[in-house]
């Protein structure tokens, strides 16, 4: 499934909130005609949008597996659409039979504002030096504790596992694609940020080591703006 995450307050069901699990299991109700709760492989904070989400549940709905897709966005709003759907073995999750999701963060430059790709992206008004902060990526590849780079709980593991963390320039974009076999809440756009404060030289190398090894973040480290991030792939 995709969504523009825009207009909600991220993946995850909040009381009063407007969210994109909320209106999913709305959905899933009408076209099920029972309730339905939904797992989702990634948990997408507010403004972050997906292209390659899945979700899963079990119904015991008389709908037909054809129709499912087809059914659900016909009462989805126009910010949300199901894109396929098949049936799956009675153990498969969608969050814990994962085993890797890929999230890109795009980067436009931009010395003014585009209010059109500024939903879709984090437009900066400065050049940015994506081999410096390719070259910094390669420091985060293999397993590491993320917390100086995550909102994490204190009881909760911060050790994650990152496959593949790409920058790559197509004339004034700039694309990061981070792959890991898992993500803590912001660890994307902490990570993004980090390098884009490498490439303006408010951070070294030595302070992304520094973080990376002690969880110990500094105050002006902030999560890059979550328009840019979108889950692109979830692989199982």
């Amino acid at each position: 499934m995709e969504y523009d995450g825009t207009d909600f307050f991220g993946y995850q069901k909040q009381p009063g909130k407007r969210t994109v699990q909320g209106e999913l299991e709305k959905a899933f109700a009408r076209i099920c005609g029972e309730r339905v709760k939904i797992a989702a492989a990634g948990r997408t904070d507010a403004g972050v949008h997906a292209v390659g989400q899945v979700i899963s549940f079990r119904t015991s709905g008389s709908i037909p597996l054809e129709r499912i897709a087809k059914a659900a966005n016909s009462v989805l709003p126009p910010d949300v659409a199901v894109k396929s759907a098949e049936e799956v073995p009675e153990d498969f999750h969608a969050r814990y039979s994962a085993k890797s999701r890929v999230y890109r963060y795009t980067i436009v430059e931009s010395p003014t504002r585009l209010p059109l790709i500024g939903r879709y992206a984090h437009v900066v008004g400065t050049r940015v030096d994506e081999k410096l902060m390719a070259e910094a990526a390669k420091l985060f590849i293999g397993e590491h504790d993320f917390r100086g780079f995550a909102i994490v709980e204190d009881d909760k593991s911060s050790v994650r596992q990152v496959k593949r963390f790409d920058v790559v320039r197509r004339g004034r974009i700039v694309e990061v694609t981070i792959e890991a076999n898992a993500f803590l809440r912001s660890m994307a756009r902490f990570l993004v940020s980090a390098l884009l404060k490498l490439s303006e030289q408010s951070m070294s190398v030595e302070d992304l080591m520094r973080i990376l090894n002690t969880g110990e973040r500094c105050e002006t480290l902030r999560p890059a703006p979550p328009q840019g991030l979108c889950l692109v792939k979830v692989n199982y």
